[in-house]
């Protein structure tokens, strides 16, 4: 990669997305032997010493060479360097892509932001479907610039998917913000991800919990008993025979003796 690798170190956070100090500006190089890309900023006066340790090194036209080279997944910050002479770089890797370019004939960009995920996604599509798939997904928009998505902040490469239903599919690559995550919630502020689980530990416990047989055959008894009392209430207040009432409350008993020969413990 970039210079001398006597010394290496490796952080999280990336160092060269833009080149902000005074006085540097943005190179790149490929390391063939690995298939990565490296960028970083550093001052012009210093290119000459740096070359020697890296012929690749080359002095980037655009903000993001690597991106453009189709290099689009970061990967790695390292600094390497000995005897003085370090420079530190992010490294990124290529992807199993389908929107990078559109190289099919009549096909173009088109990419649409997932306000909900914060996400971005591209995909290439023939102009005359475009009215099609934007029914479905209101924000898609027609690009003006290679990379969309790069432009609006979505710089890491995430996933390729393919999204549709009754013969509508697209393929799209689907971008995220550094460091960003999944953070849609529902109105309770609850994240979806930890709502479903939650769900998921309700219905478990509570069908381990399940009411069994003779639970049932209780509720039923119980129903039964009020049905009874109720029926020697309306007796006695009509002046039914005490034995009359009774019979009632028997034959409701009775009939609940049926119901409880029930197998409910299947």
């Amino acid at each position: 990669m970039c210079l001398i690798q006597f010394f290496s170190t490796t952080s999280e956070e990336l160092c060269c997305q833009n080149c902000p100090d005074e006085g540097t500006q943005k190179y790149y190089s490929i390391d063939t032997s690995h298939d990565r890309c490296g960028e970083c900023c550093m001052a012009p006066e210093n290119f000459t010493i740096f070359k020697r340790f890296e012929t690749g090194l080359t002095e980037a036209t655009v903000d993001h060479p690597c991106h453009e080279l189709g290099y689009t997944e970061y990967e790695i910050t390292e600094t390497h360097g000995a005897a003085g002479y370090y420079m530190t770089l992010d490294k990124y890797k290529k992807q199993d892509m389908c929107c990078q370019n559109c190289t099919d004939e009549g096909t173009q960009k088109y990419y649409s932001i997932d306000t909900i995920h914060d996400r971005c996604g591209e995909c290439c599509m023939a102009p005359e479907n475009y009215t099609i798939f934007k029914r479905f997904e209101t924000g898609l928009t027609e690009a003006t610039v290679d990379h969309p998505c790069h432009e609006l902040g979505y710089t890491e490469y995430e996933i390729t998917e393919t999204h549709g239903a009754a013969g509508y599919y697209m393929t799209l690559d689907k971008y995220k913000k550094i460091n960003s995550t999944d953070n849609s919630t529902t109105d309770e502020g609850v994240s979806t991800d930890e709502q479903i689980l939650n769900h998921t530990r309700y219905y478990r416990s509570h069908s381990s919990k399940g009411l069994k047989g003779g639970h049932i055959a209780a509720i039923v008894l119980c129903c039964v008993a009020v049905v009874a009392a109720i029926a020697v209430t309306i007796g006695v207040s009509k002046g039914l025979a005490p034995g009359s009432a009774g019979a009632i409350s028997n034959a409701s008993v009775d009939n609940s003796s049926s119901i409880n020969k029930l197998n409910f413990n299947k």
